[in-house]
């Protein structure tokens, strides 16, 4: 922690981060089983979209966090004492949710730093945890970043026994801003095919257990 302060908002300072969750995760005994780990594996600039269920998707995060890899987070967790401190260090773009203007410009500055330094960026795009087990409407940012950038995107699914889901990428090359709600609705439909199939899986596994 102390080298991070030296030299924050560096993407490089999640490497501590990393180690130090997934020391955590073997503490408290929790497996992950991650499928599709080698779409993940692109020495390029890309976007990791994610569905959001609970706080325990940290260790989800971190167990397929690549190198040079960013998140976006509302502005508000910066405020949370040591767990806000941590995502500044690590160069967290937050964004003002009530200020479309700020989230406008964040976004164009992410972009550019995508192009630039060949930066990832992981995204929860419901905007918030749904403990329902449903999935929410996605929020549009994302998409507005992956066509501004014009990189790839990369598309997580996880569920409730820590099974992580990496769908292969998706090219926005050539996409416009007018390509984003319909962009935006493939994907959601993408993520919510493999929620349901894998939804499926572990009540079947869970019912031959019983």
């Amino acid at each position: 922690m102390f080298y991070s302060l030296l030299r924050p908002r560096r993407p490089e300072n999640a490497r501590l981060a990393n180690w130090l969750v997934n020391h955590m995760r073997c503490l408290f005994g929790l497996s992950i089983e991650v499928r599709g780990r080698e779409n993940l594996k692109y020495d390029e600039a890309y976007i990791i979209v994610c569905n959001h269920q609970s706080s325990l998707d940290f260790f989800a995060m971190m167990e397929i966090w690549p190198e040079r890899c960013v998140p976006f987070a509302k502005k508000e967790l910066l405020y949370l004492g040591p767990f806000g401190l941590a995502l500044y260090l690590v160069g967290t773009v937050f964004i003002d949710r009530g200020n479309r203007e700020k989230a406008v410009d964040a976004i164009q500055k992410t972009s550019d730093e995508i192009r630039n330094n060949k930066v990832k960026v992981f995204i929860f795009p419901e905007g918030t945890r749904n403990h329902e087990g449903a999935m929410l409407p996605f929020k549009k940012g994302a998409f507005h970043l992956s066509v501004n950038a014009q990189v790839r995107k990369l598309y997580l699914r996880e569920k409730s026994k820590f099974i992580v889901t990496c769908l292969p990428k998706l090219s926005t090359k050539g996409l416009t801003e007018e390509d984003v709600p319909k962009l935006a609705d493939y994907i959601r439909k993408q993520m919510l095919d493999c929620f349901n199939q894998t939804s499926l899986e572990t009540t079947q596994s869970k019912l031959a257990n019983h």
